[in-house]
């Protein structure tokens, strides 16, 4: 099989946006083969501070390079292929060579990129001797396998090409014309296994789908230990805040509802998990509890009798542990809690485990000695700006602490080790007054002493001189004589011994038990000797961590909670595709029934189960991540396809500075903060469930994001916004004091003219085309940014830098104060922001970023977004954002989160993966993905000449076809008037000459139309249709890119008129001169145009329509606002609104030119009214009163008038007269004598007094009101 496609090509390395080559795929039996075609590439001369060098760059401006820092930065491509699973890949290829180019000065070697407080940071670098002191050409290989790992069942892996050789002793390169490859893989493997909506992911990333979807395995990526709550049917969890000794007793027992003489100590187990948090790599196995054996103390029949107790070691949720003489603190950053789960009895495989007590007599060494630990330091303080993340103190220059113990061993060389976190710019530091050199860690010192010990540690200022810290931690790990501290030792021996040892232990009150905790899941008990004032213990030489202890420190166990309800163990999870992780506050029934309408089948697992079943009671957000990959691996194919993740959350875990909820943690320790972690199972990277986060914080929330989901995968509105793309570039400007150049303009050039399908509008934003505002923003540009999205779009995508809730210094978008701007009216746009901290929703305060606000606001914003939680580097940035527009626009519609994996898999975990959807991960975009066939004919254009175009769509359907004629995109220079910064030209797109609309019968249509007189060039333009039925929600599009045109004809057309033109209000039979009613200043205007060769849209500078009101200041170009009629390309209209006009007269003129250049203009005369009818104002006089009363009232609107009705009544409510009168005045009043309506004067008091009034506006609208008030007759 042999296939020819254009494809994008991956940059292997980190600098890396996209270039286009030419690729020939043909698939063999036992490989494939591979034809390459280089692109055209370019020498530039550039200057960096070590010189001036030779860059490389496509004819288009892209740049995919090798990024070893300091060899030289050559084009590097990448094709992702799949492969057999067990296969071994070979790869040969065959070179037809350029003529070598002798270069005046070096290739550019590559820079250094390094992450500096979550910034990513990009330094020049200085050629390496390694690579160019050498005659060898660099690099020694053309093309090459590369294994990345596997995506579900499919292996894949890359064949790189590097296309370009460089031999640096002669400062010559030779590019090859072409590399024909030869993949052979040394067995055929796997079978075809289906992976649902995984199929377009693995289709739009490997260039050998169809064959390479027969390569694949069902795999286990881990083992799946045995459910550990499944022997028991009742299980008592205890959450201890402490770690320690504790003791089950009858008391306790009887606390949780158990009666003592009923029970069999025999029976009692406990489990626990590991110390420490669960880990984040994930090993061949998922975590589980283990059981912890127990010492009984009491006699050994099966009654629990009272005094009998059953005693646990358990660490607590931050402790220390010792490995091979190595002392590690084991942090909680998520709780503050560790839990064990008790059974009383069960149907378990083997009897309840006990401490066994190990007896040694024999012992070659002695020792009073032996190394405790202790940790100084907890998450305090977080550090939102600077990336630092928790810490424990601010400090500036120096810091310190005290350490005391009367236990400290003196005569031990070394006698301590201090760590300190950070180390970074740690220049000294002092233990008791002596200075050490901090270099390696831990800073072993021989000074400490049994009373109180100071430690200073000391830091260098940064290079600006700042003085700083963000201090988090010191350990010191010291030297001990071997005596309790509270009827507690803990200790570990720091050196094998290479033999059996005694340990003499003095100070205990009465005789100690010894544990050996090294490993708790085998705890030994050593038997103590008495000797005197001494107890004694001996153990072998080995490494070994020990707690000692008199009964006095034995603590009661906390009440239990009972567990009886596990329901994710056993659970295969056969049949399900979308898994809704939620909290249980949260009801997701609408949501699931979404999901099933849609074709997944969709069920609720709620955080709490999670954490309680794979956190083992502890909350833990590698939990989630464990259990997804437990879901995952014991379902059938297909597996589940689908993760979203319910709820806002936030850094504060343990909420030391908050009390705000935690719906749904944030993976913060893990990958960069990265929602991906949670679907990571294997140390590759690569996800393998598609997800998303919908971050919401109450109820209606999320109800509101999942009717916007329900009202968009319904039915979104039709309409050319499904279509257009709203590309928005930063330009060269920071309020930092520095200065860019201008590469997000060019990166968003190149993917308007390289990336973005040819059926789709291209809509930019260019911050250089914007003034600079004395506040340094830009608010014309904020302006049409907005503008442009309430406009409607399939996509809005920024380039440039950001934060949290910015977009670009010039303030371009800045939530969610810009928020209530937005008012796109359901047309709702993928919104995708590459730059850094975007989605950084784990915010506190009233911190929310964009990616959520647009999210959650209803019934507008955005359908999903698409950001970085972290810092972010541009040429990474732009490499994705290509892969991702082509996987989106280009080829079968695809979910957005599989367009993510696809973009993102197995390049760079700690750039790419921070990208994160919020939003459904099973969405689909409402973009037309079904084409259109098209064709014109004549087949080339001719000025001033009819041409007629017609098609059908991929899938017939009785609709409406938008027709484009689209002018040739132009390329402009912009010159920066910043010192250094340079020029660059970008890409305008061509204004649209012709907009007209046919009839879709059986998917079929045709209209003719008529070319613009004055066409500007020979090639490049483009018809656009757009179709779509709103009776069956079809839509497709299609577009004939580069079509010819001539700019002459010899057929003469005979026409010298303009347009007619026609200016309506809202205002029925409009005439010259009348009103027009407006209550908000607004006036909306609409043009109708005809004319036999139609109407000029602007594809000539001034020959467009043009609309003014009162004076030219107020001129407005609509010409791409034309409508056409449907079926009629003569008659069209366009609509345009002033706003904020005063009341009073206007005129209102159009100038418009037909598409032969022939112009004309209609002016008319308007008053401008607020003719909504309202009466206000009701003021009785005189008031008190004693013969009659004025009940006077104002009356507003233009030739308003109402009918007015007076009516009194008694404070009792009886009422007691009523007129009526109809006015037309603007101050008017009724009477009222003071007498009833019979005619009998009332007594003095209080009255109320109720005029009501129905209200007429000159444009016919009534409007009912009653106004009150009171009056007192004397």
């Amino acid at each position: 099989m042999s296939k020819k496609i254009l494809i994008p090509l991956l940059g292997i390395f980190l600098s890396m946006p996209i270039f286009s080559a030419s690729i020939d795929v043909a698939e063999t039996s036992d490989g494939m083969e591979i034809s390459f075609l280089t692109p055209p590439i370019e020498t530039v001369r550039v200057s960096t501070e070590y010189g001036e060098f030779i860059e490389l760059n496509s004819i288009d401006g892209n740049k995919n390079y090798i990024s070893i820092s300091g060899a030289p930065k050559l084009p590097v491509f990448v094709l992702p292929v799949g492969v057999p699973p067990d296969a071994e890949i070979s790869v040969k290829y065959s070179i037809d060579w350029g003529e070598p180019k002798k270069l005046p000065v070096h290739i550019l070697p590559a820079e250094s990129l390094y992450w500096h407080r979550d910034e990513l940071i990009r330094q020049d670098k200085t050629p390496h001797w390694r690579y160019y002191h050498t005659k060898a050409p660099f690099p020694d290989t053309v093309a090459q396998f590369r294994e990345l790992g596997w995506i579900r069942s499919q292996r894949i892996g890359q064949i790189v090409i590097c296309p370009v050789k460089y031999e640096p002793s002669t400062k010559t390169i030779q590019i090859a014309r072409s590399v024909n490859i030869d993949v052979k893989y040394s067995q055929i493997s796997g079978r075809y296994i289906p992976e649902g909506d995984f199929e377009p992911v693995f289709e739009k990333m490997l260039i050998n789908y169809s064959q390479s979807s027969n390569f694949r395995l069902n795999r286990n990526l881990v083992e799946i230990p045995e459910n550990p709550f499944a022997p028991a049917e009742r299980w008592y969890r205890v959450a201890l805040r402490q770690g320690g000794l504790f003791a089950i007793t009858g008391d306790w027992l009887l606390s949780a509802g158990i009666e003592p003489q009923e029970t069999d100590p025999n029976q009692i187990r406990v489990l626990g998990s590991q110390v420490g948090i669960l880990p984040l790599s994930m090993d061949s196995s998922l975590p589980t509890i283990q059981e912890i054996p127990l010492l009984f103390l009491g006699d050994n029949d099966s009654i629990f009798e009272a005094g009998e107790s059953l005693l646990v070691y358990v660490p607590g949720p931050e402790w220390w542990t010792a490995q091979e003489g190595i002392p590690y603190w084991h942090p909680s950053y998520y709780c503050d809690s560790v839990s064990i789960w008790i059974s009383i009895t069960g149907d378990f495989p083997e009897s309840a485990r006990r401490i066994e007590s190990v007896e040694i007599t024999d012992y070659e060494h002695t020792s009073n000695t032996g190394w405790t630990f202790v940790h100084f330091g907890e998450d305090l303080i977080y550090d939102e700006y600077e990336g630092n993340g928790w810490y424990w103190q601010t400090i500036y220059g120096q810091g310190g602490i005290y350490l005391s113990d009367p236990r400290i061993a003196e005569e031990i060389s070394p006698n301590g080790a201090i760590t300190i976190q950070p180390t970074s710019r740690l220049r000294t530091v002092e233990c008791n007054d002596v200075s050490y050199s901090y270099g390696a860690s831990p800073l072993w010192v021989d000074n400490m002493q049994p009373s109180s010990n100071s430690i200073i540690y000391k830091y260098s200022p940064d290079n600006q001189g700042d003085s700083t810290v963000y201090f988090k931690s010191v350990e010191v790990r010291y030297a001990i004589y071997l005596q309790p501290n509270e009827g507690i030792l803990h200790f570990f021996n720091s050196e094998d011994t290479l033999g059996n040892t005694k340990y003499v232990m003095t100070d205990f009150s009465e005789t100690p038990i010894v544990f050996d905790v090294t490993d708790i899941t085998q705890i030994r008990r050593l038997p103590v000797d008495n000797e005197g004032a001494n107890y004694t213990f001996i153990d072998d030489g080995e490494y070994r961590e020990y707690y000692v202890f008199e009964l006095s420190a034995i603590s009661e166990l906390p009440a239990p909670t009972v567990e009886d309800e596990f329901l994710l163990w056993d659970n295969n999870f056969d049949g399900v595709d979308y898994l809704i992780l939620a909290s249980e506050i949260f009801d997701t029934d609408l949501l699931e029934e979404l999901e099933t309408e849609q074709g997944n089948t969709a069920i609720t697992i709620t955080i709490e189960s999670i954490m309680k079943e794979f956190g083992f009671g502890r909350y833990d957000p590698t939990a989630i991540r464990n259990f997804l990959c437990y879901a995952y691996n014991v379902s059938s194919s297909p597996k589940p396809q689908y993760a979203v993740f319910i709820g806002d959350g936030h850094y504060d875990y343990r909420h030391r500075l908050t009390d705000k909820p935690e719906y749904f943690p944030p993976a913060l320790y893990a990958s960069r903060q990265t929602d991906a972690f949670f679907a990571t199972f294997d140390s590759d990277g690569f996800m393998e469930m598609m997800s998303g986060r919908i971050p919401i914080r109450n109820q209606s929330e999320f109800d509101n994001v999942v009717q916007k989901m329900r009202n968009y995968s319904d039915c979104a509105p039709f309409g050319e916004w499904r279509i257009r793309s709203v590309m928005v570039a930063d330009d060269e400007y920071r309020t930092d004091g520095r200065n860019d150049n201008l590469t997000y303009t060019v990166n968003v050039s190149d993917l308007i003219q390289f990336t973005l399908p040819g059926k789709m509008f291209a809509d930019p934003v260019y911050l250089i085309e914007y003034p600079r505002a004395p506040s340094l923003k830009k608010p014309e540009a904020r302006d049409a940014l907005v503008a442009k999205y309430n406009n409607g779009a399939i996509l809005v995508n920024y380039v440039g830098h950001g934060n949290y809730h910015l977009w670009a210094h010039e303030h371009v978008l800045n939530l969610p104060g810009d928020l209530s701007s937005i008012k796109n009216n359901g047309y709702l746009p993928l919104v995708t922001a590459f730059s850094c901290d975007v989605a950084q929703f784990y915010l506190l305060g009233e911190k929310e970023c964009i990616s959520e606000l647009f999210v959650r606001k209803y019934p507008n914003g955005a359908i999903a977004t698409i950001a970085a939680t972290a810092g972010s580097y541009p040429s990474s940035n732009q490499a994705m954002n290509q892969r991702l527009l082509t996987n989106l626009f280009t080829g079968a519609a695809i979910p957005l989160a599989g367009g993510l994996i696809a973009a993102r898999a197995g390049l760079y975990a700690g750039h790419d993966s921070q990208y994160i959807l919020m939003g459904d991960p099973a969405q689909i975009l409402a973009f037309p993905y079904d084409g259109i066939y098209l064709n014109i004919n004549p087949d080339t254009l001719v000025a001033a000449q009819w041409d007629t175009v017609s098609g059908e769509t991929e899938i017939p359907f009785d609709g409406v076809a938008k027709i484009f004629l689209v002018a040739p995109d132009q390329m402009k220079l912009y010159e920066s008037p910043v010192s250094g910064v340079g020029s660059c030209q970008y890409v305008v797109p061509g204004k649209i000459l012709f907009a007209g609309a046919a009839s879709v019968v059986d998917g079929s249509f045709q209209l003719p139309i008529f070319v613009p007189k004055n066409l500007s060039s020979t090639a490049g333009y483009r018809i656009i249709v757009y179709a779509y039925s709103e009776e069956n929600c079809n839509n497709s599009a299609g577009a004939l890119t580069n079509v010819f045109a001539e700019l002459e004809s010899d057929i003469a057309v005979e026409d010298e008129q303009g347009p007619d033109i026609a200016i309506t209000f809202e205002v029925d039979n409009f005439h010259d001169g009348g009103i027009v009613c407006s209550p908000d200043r607004n006036l909306p205007i609409v043009v109708h145009l005809e004319d036999e060769h139609g109407i000029s849209m602007g594809g000539q500078p001034g020959q467009g329509v043009l609309i003014q009101l009162d004076d030219e200041f107020n001129r407005v170009d609509i010409s791409q606002n034309i409508s056409y009629e449907l079926d009629n390309p003569t008659r069209a209209t366009a609509n345009y609104s002033f706003t904020d006009v005063e009341y009073g007269g206007h005129t209102v003129c159009v100038q418009a030119w037909d598409n032969l250049g022939n112009a004309s203009q209609l002016c008319v005369d308007l008053e401008l009214m607020d003719c909504s009818a309202q009466i206000y104002d009701p003021i009785p006089y005189p008031n008190p009163f004693q013969d009659g009363v004025d009940i006077t009232f104002s009356l507003a609107g233009a030739e308003a008038y109402a009918d007015v009705t007076l009516e009194i009544f008694s404070l009792g409510g009886r009422k007691i007269f009523s007129t009526s009168k109809t006015t037309y005045k603007s101050f008017d009043w009724l009477h009222w004598d003071g007498k009833s309506s019979s005619g009998e004067p009332v007594a003095r008091g209080v009255y109320i007094f109720v005029l009501k009034a129905t209200l007429h506006s000159i444009d016919g609208n009534t409007e009912k009101k009653i106004l009150r008030g009171k009056i007192v007759k004397e």
